[in-house]
C-alpha cells in the first residue's frame, strides 16, 4: 500500500528535515505573489489557434449577414421605386378620370 511506504520514508527521515519539508510546502501554498511561467505548451497553442478560427468564423459568418441585408436593402428599394411609380400612375389615372366626369 502508498501509505505504508510513505510512511516508512517519513520515519526514516530525521525529524528535521521533515519539519523543514512540511514547511516549505505549506509556505509555497500560502504564497500570493504573483508568478508567470513563460514556457509555452501544447494547450496554449490549441487555445490560440481555436481563437483566431473563432474570431475568422465569427468574422465570416458577420460578412455573410451583412451581404444579406445589403441585398434586401436593395430589393426594398426596388420595390419602392415601383410603389411611388404606380401611386404616380394611379394619380394620373384619378386625374384623368376627373376630367372626363367634368360636365363641358
Amino acid at each position: 500500500m502508498p501509505t505504508t511506504e510513505i510512511q516508512a520514508a517519513a520515519v526514516q527521515m530525521e525529524e528535521d528535515e521533515l519539519r523543514e519539508i512540511i514547511r516549505s510546502e505549506l509556505s509555497e501554498g500560502s504564497s500570493h505573489t504573483f508568478r508567470f511561467d513563460r514556457t509555452i505548451n501544447l494547450g496554449h497553442v490549441l487555445t490560440g489557434l481555436g481563437m483566431i478560427a473563432g474570431l475568422f468564423l465569427t468574422y465570416a459568418a458577420f460578412d455573410k449577414r451583412l451581404v444579406l441585408v445589403e441585398a434586401q436593402m436593395v430589393r426594398q428599394t426596388e420595390v419602392l421605386d415601383r410603389s411611388i411609380r404606380l401611386d404616380e400612375r394611379f394619380q394620373a389615372v384619378i386625374q384623368r378620370l376627373d376630367r372626363l366626369e367634368r360636365p363641358r
